[in-house]
């Protein structure tokens, strides 16, 4: 079995590509949403700063991601401890979020909800059992986060497309 480093060293160019990718669209948003700040901030719009939140939690989980990927020499504990927290605090943003959206809107629930909060979540605890999994010393487990990786991606664009199409209504 090769060391830990060495099977890390192996996504590099895959977590590259990821986390260029999520800062590019999360530079995007906020630019974006820069440029219409008062029509985010105004109190009936709580379920577009809801679903904001939730874009970028998710665009930010992935660069984080990516970093912790980028670390040289990096051992199981460290990036599995990194992964729960990233796993842990994703889907409890996610959660609050869609709180906040069901709060201010009745039409918070339904598909898109789906690819908003369910699938988020879903990606979040995927974060936090391939980082136990990690910490006890499973690489493949490593494996499983491309999956969640793209699914954030898909509903980060998603709901950031969402998001900049209601601003304009």
């Amino acid at each position: 079995m090769q060391p830990f480093s060495l099977v890390v060293n192996t996504w590099h160019e895959f977590y590259m590509l990821v986390g260029g990718t999520a800062a590019t669209i999360l530079g995007l948003l906020f630019v974006a949403l820069s440029l219409n700040l008062d029509v985010i901030n105004r109190e009936e719009n709580a379920h577009l700063r809801a679903l904001a939140v939730q874009s970028f939690t998710c665009l930010v989980s992935i660069l984080f991601t990516a970093f912790v990927f980028l670390i040289p020499e990096a051992d199981p504990i460290g990036i599995g401890i990194a992964f729960v927290m990233i796993g842990l605090v994703g889907a409890l943003r996610a959660v609050q979020q869609f709180i906040a959206a069901r709060k201010s809107r009745t039409d918070a629930l339904g598909i898109s909800s789906f690819w908003r909060f369910v699938v988020p979540v879903l990606c979040f605890l995927g974060f936090i059992s391939v980082g136990i999994l990690v910490i006890q010393g499973d690489v493949r487990a490593l494996n499983w986060l491309v999956g969640a990786i793209i699914f954030l991606i898909i509903s980060a664009t998603r709901s950031s497309w969402d998001l900049l199409v209601r601003v304009k209504k």
